[in-house]
C-alpha cells in the first residue's frame, strides 16, 4: 500500500520535475568537486536524456535557449571556485532548470511569469559573459555574437509567449537585440565592472519586451510606456551612479 502511494507520488508532474532538477544540480556539483571526463560525460548524457524527454516529437520551442542554458550552467559551475558561492550558483541554476522543465511541461498556472524568469536569467548570464572581456582586438566578432545570442533568445521568447501574433515579432526581436547590444558595448566603456553593463542590458530588455508584448496584445497605453520608462530610468541611473559612490 505504501509502495503504491510512493509510486503514485513519484508520478506527480511537479515532483518528477523537481527530482530531475536535483539530479542536474548534483551532477554539476560533482563536476565542480571532482572534475573528470566521466562526470562530464554523465552531464551531457543527462542533458540528452532531457532533450529526448522534452523535445522529441514535440515542437522544438526554446531549443536554442535550452542548449545555451546547459553550456552556461556547466561553465558557471567551473568558473566559481569559492565553496559557498559555488553552492549558491548550482542551486540557482538547478532552480532555473526546474523552471524550464515546468515551462516545457505546462505544469505552472502562469507559465508566462516563469518564462520571463528563464528568459531574463539567460539574458543576464549572456550579457555578463560578453561584457566581461568585450573591449579586445576581437571586439567586432564578440559584438556580432552578442547580437546573434540576444536575437535568437528573444525570438524564441516571443515565439513561445506570443503564439498567434503576427510576423512582426521577428522585426521587433531584431530591434530589441540591436539596441540591447548598443547599450551593452557603450556601457562596457565605462568603469563600472562587467556585471553592471549586464544589469543595464537586462533592464532595457525587461522594459522593451514589456512594451512590445503590450503592443502585441493590444494593451499598449500611455500608462504602460510611462511605467517602463520610469523603471528604465531609475534602475539605469542606479547602475551607473552607485559604482561611483562606492
Amino acid at each position: 500500500m505504501v509502495l503504491k502511494e510512493l509510486k503514485s507520488l513519484l508520478k506527480t508532474p511537479i515532483l518528477s520535475l523537481f527530482l530531475k532538477a536535483i539530479v542536474f544540480g548534483l551532477i554539476l556539483g560533482l563536476i565542480n568537486f571532482s572534475y573528470s571526463f566521466w562526470w562530464l560525460l554523465a552531464y551531457f548524457v543527462y542533458c540528452l536524456y532531457i532533450y529526448f524527454s522534452f523535445f522529441k516529437n514535440k515542437k522544438n520551442e526554446l531549443i536554442f535557449s535550452f542548449i545555451i542554458f546547459i553550456f552556461f550552467s556547466f561553465f558557471l559551475s567551473l568558473y566559481i571556485k569559492a565553496g559557498y558561492l559555488n553552492f549558491l550558483a548550482i542551486t540557482l541554476v538547478s532552480l532555473i532548470f526546474l523552471v524550464f522543465l515546468g515551462i516545457k511541461s505546462f505544469v505552472f498556472n502562469h507559465p508566462k511569469v516563469y518564462l520571463n524568469i528563464f528568459y531574463y536569467f539567460l539574458i543576464f548570464l549572456g550579457s555578463a559573459y560578453f561584457s566581461s572581456d568585450l573591449l579586445t582586438s576581437k571586439f567586432i566578432g564578440k559584438i556580432a555574437l552578442a547580437f546573434v545570442f540576444i536575437f535568437l533568445i528573444t525570438k524564441e521568447f516571443l515565439d513561445f509567449i506570443g503564439e498567434g501574433f503576427d510576423k512582426r515579432k521577428k522585426v521587433y526581436a531584431l530591434v530589441i537585440s540591436f539596441l540591447a547590444v548598443q547599450i551593452l558595448w557603450t556601457s562596457s566603456l565605462l568603469s563600472v565592472g562587467f556585471l553592471n553593463p549586464a544589469v543595464l542590458t537586462l533592464v532595457f530588455i525587461i522594459t522593451s519586451t514589456d512594451i512590445f508584448l503590450s503592443l502585441f496584445s493590444g494593451n499598449l497605453s500611455k500608462r504602460v510606456i510611462v511605467k517602463n520608462c520610469l523603471f528604465f530610468t531609475i534602475f539605469s541611473s542606479l547602475v551607473l551612479i552607485l559604482p561611483l559612490l562606492i
